[in-house]
């Protein structure tokens, strides 16, 4: 690893069903390359019951779904900023083995079990293993100490996601410089490779950003304009993605066995069932390119499930038109018509399946589909070019590994974010009064006077609200500010001016004063903090001592192979008479997988040695 004072700025694409990394050297950007030979990490955290190890992440954690599924955590992304009670909790709880509880705040919580006892992770924190990941692999990858990191989330996600994905950061020992959305990102990649995002650029464009990856889909119409990016309109769903797809492809395959297999081979076991999952998700990609493909439960069951592209599109046709809708409502949302964009950018592994385009190209005949990038990976480019350029700005070093970077390379650039979500006030009938609106371009700033509707009280409670419902119950309260009243009055004569503010990252802050007076104004922060520093400290040791784990689990399995390695060798060599202490020695190593095991039998082997 290079000094302290280097370092790099990795780009991050988070996503429900795989994250993707890269980083901008020599010029260009390299995708990070996982120790499975892929640049997709899938985002499962595997926590086996006996802590051997204490977890693993990524692709081993996804292939071990169908053995373990209650220990491996996955989709995690849906469950960030909700509530326990909210809908999509109950809707989760659903569609994953894994149990879901209350912390007793109502904030949803992972639970599972590992030596005898129980463990609980947030969501956040699940998300912390998958980039603590990806933060090694990116320092085995370039030999450099990472440090920043710029996160692409969903387009949906309000400020209070945003802030946790930064808490997540944290927790895994990276400062995230910025958390973009992910059609942004891949606008950032699609202007690069259309020569229309830098400076000198004459051409702007308005694109429909179609992000459709395996666990949410998001709509972004967005404004390019040189080096300025600008979000007109966001939409999608949460519960939306590649993976809703591979359950109603499995749901048919259970009631169409049922229809025509149960009676002569039985109901399906809880196994299978899991298997099945995996099964389908080979099925839906396999028909990117063929018509028709077969899939078989187990060996012992001669029935197969024979699934055509035609019928899988009859299968997931209704969400891909619910997918349509939401861009025709981002189009209106934003005050365009069809007419007025350019072109559709295709994002996200799940773009890939053939309905996709057909649809898309049934809907908006007058509309080029662009090629240009990589679904799977253009976001994660765009993150790492996003990192690259604002890398001058903010006291991080560029690490100079070409002298002079290329001249056509941004230096800087400006994504002009919108609010996601409603931030309002309570009124005082339950109302949602809204200060900054759903659309708005950030940075931006609204006030609203507010005085006392009782005569003489000396205290106003002012409770700020995030949400789009009219009413703030179902929304979510960020903080309740008590406004105090030293010269009480009677109802309307005290009158305060609020101020709220939403810089360019979606950081709230609430400035009040006395609007008589027109004194000073008293600012208030930390409106979207979930964790204290204290409290992301402590997860962050958690981690930390996990990972020192899995680091000791590997050097002992990397010895214990050595080992293995040397007993096969010296086994031919054996006297005859020695044979059967040697093996029965081999035998109890090989089951031990321990570091004391390892000392052990290196202790064996060097007394037969001794004794040869």
């Amino acid at each position: 690893m290079e000094g302290p004072n280097t370092s790099m700025i990795l780009g991050i694409d988070l996503g429900t069903t795989n994250s993707v990394a890269a980083i901008f050297r020599n010029g260009r950007v390299e995708m990070l390359v996982d120790w499975n030979g892929s640049c997709i990490t899938p985002s499962y955290v595997y926590f086996p019951r006996n802590r051997n190890p204490p977890y693993i992440c990524g692709f081993f954690a996804k292939s071990g779904l169908f053995m373990c599924p209650k220990e491996i955590a996955h989709s995690v992304n849906r469950l960030i900023g909700a509530k326990y009670s909210d809908p999509i909790v109950n809707t989760m709880q659903k569609t994953v083995a894994y149990s879901i509880v209350d912390d007793g705040k109502n904030r949803p919580m992972v639970a599972f079990q590992q030596k005898g006892e129980e463990k609980r992770l947030y969501p956040e924190q699940i998300s912390a293993y998958i980039l603590e990941y990806l933060k090694r692999l990116a320092q085995s990858f370039t030999g450099f100490d990472i440090k920043d990191v710029v996160i692409t989330v969903p387009a949906g996600y309000n400020q209070i996601q945003r802030q946790i994905v930064r808490d997540a950061a944290a927790i895994a020992g990276l400062n995230a410089i910025d958390v973009i959305p992910s059609p942004v990102a891949a606008a950032y990649a699609y202007a690069d490779v259309m020569n229309i995002g830098h400076a000198n650029a004459e051409n702007e464009r308005t694109v429909l950003i179609y992000d459709l990856g395996g666990g949410s889909f998001d709509v972004t119409i967005m404004k390019i304009n040189g080096m300025e990016f600008t979000e007109l309109a966001l939409g999608g769903d949460p519960l939306l993605g590649g993976s809703d797809f591979d359950r109603l492809i499995r749901d048919d395959l259970i009631r169409t066995y049922n229809e025509e297999a149960e009676e002569e081979y039985g109901e399906l076991s809880r196994r299978d069932v899991d298997k099945l999952l995996k099964k389908c998700e080979d099925a839906k990609i396999d028909l990117r390119a063929l018509m028709e493909t077969e899939i078989v439960i187990n060996d012992d069951i001669e029935w197969v499930y024979n699934l055509t592209r035609s019928h899988m599109s009859d299968l997931i046709g209704g969400k891909i038109d619910e997918s349509i809708r939401l861009c025709d409502e981002a189009i209106a949302r934003a005050g365009l018509t069809v007419n007025d964009i350019d072109e559709i950018v295709l994002v996200g592994g799940s773009t890939r399946l053939c309905i996709v385009e057909e649809k898309l190209r049934d809907h908006f005949p007058q509309l080029a589909i662009s090629h240009l990038v990589n679904p799977d990976e253009c976001v994660a480019v765009g993150a790492a070019k996003y990192a690259y350029a604002l890398s001058n700005g903010i006291g991080v070093p560029v690490v100079p590994v070409v002298p002079n970077p290329p001249d056509e390379m941004p230096r800087t650039v400006m994504v002009k974010s919108i609010c996601p979500s409603n931030i309002g006030i309570q009124g005082s009938a339950g109302e949602m009064i809204v200060l900054i609106k759903a659309g708005d371009e950030l940075p931006c700033r609204k006030t609203q006077t507010v005085s006392n509707i009782v005569d003489y009280v000396q205290r106003i409670p002012i409770r700020v609200y995030q949400g789009n419902d009219p009413m703030c119950a179902n929304n979510t309260k960020l903080k309740q500010v008590v406004l105090a009243i030293n010269h009480p009055g009677k109802a309307g004569e005290n009158v305060f001016e609020l101020s709220c503010s939403m810089d360019r990252m979606g950081n709230l802050t609430l400035g009040v004063k006395d609007a008589k007076k027109n004194g000073p104004e008293k600012k208030i922060r930390s409106f979207q903090t979930t964790w204290t520093a204290e409290e992301i400290q402590g997860m962050q040791h958690q981690l930390q001592k996990d990972t020192a784990e899995l680091e000791a689990y590997g050097a002992m399995m990397d010895e214990h192979t050595r080992l293995e390695r040397e007993a096969n060798e010296m086994l031919g060599s054996i006297p005859e008479e020695w044979r059967e202490e040697f093996n029965a020695a081999f035998r109890e190593f090989q089951r031990a997988r321990s570091a004391e095991g390892n000392e052990a039998f290196k202790n064996t082997l060097n007394t037969f040695r001794a004794f040869m």
